[in-house]
């Protein structure tokens, strides 16, 4: 709890910090479905699921086209395992704080940078066919705590505040406690989202 609390304070504190740039200040939601799986050596099928994440941002100009995004978003991780019902499903708040880039054609967009994540809850899964059941059990003394990652996507941004979005991120850490230098399984997602921001962007 003592670390989480942490995590949120430092998320707060970039979110809230003042800048120059006040105001042009813009703050939003964001959300959609993620495409979730774990990679790495020696890790063997392992195939995709479909989660959600959603949260909040802000926007921070520092030049007419570059500016700092910090966000705070709920993630469903985790994956699938193939020719098999057994699923990982891993919940993480994360915190990226990117930096993004106005291209000049229109309102499109890149962005790029690092993500820390706590690790909120996990659950494995299987599908019995007799009886019909889904038996699920919770092992999150089996994961660390904390992820640290990347993140870079694209989108469009119009000028009312909508957007479009796709960013893919992965985690640089294993997701495995005691996990060996052969083990190598890390969170990798590919998220779609739909964003609404208010503020202007002088």
């Amino acid at each position: 709890m003592k670390r989480f609390l942490l995590l949120a304070t430092l998320a707060g504190t970039a979110i809230g910090m003042p800048t120059a740039q006040a105001q042009g200040v813009r703050f939003g939601l964001k959300g959609g479905p993620s495409y979730t799986t774990v990679v790495g050596a020696h890790v063997d099928g392992a195939a995709y699921k479909w989660g959600f994440h959603g949260g909040v941002l802000v926007n921070i100009p520092l030049n007419d086209r570059l500016s700092l995004q910090p966000e705070v978003l709920y993630s469903q991780k985790g994956a699938h395992e193939e020719n098999s019902s057994t699923r990982i499903r891993l919940s993480y708040v994360d915190v990226p704080v990117l930096l993004r880039l106005a291209t000049g054609v229109g309102g499109l967009f890149v962005e790029a940078g690092l993500q820390v994540g706590y690790l909120a809850g996990s659950e494995a899964s299987i599908d019995t066919r007799k009886p019909l059941a889904r038996v699920t059990s919770d092992f999150a003394g089996s994961y660390p705590p904390f992820d640290v990652g990347y993140a870079a996507g694209f989108g469009y941004q119009l000028a009312n505040g909508l957007g479009l979005g796709l960013r893919a991120n992965g985690g640089l850490r294993h997701v495995v406690k005691g996990a060996t230098a052969d083990d190598t399984a890390r969170n990798l997602a590919f998220q779609l989202y739909l964003s609404a921001m208010v503020g202007r962007r002088d």
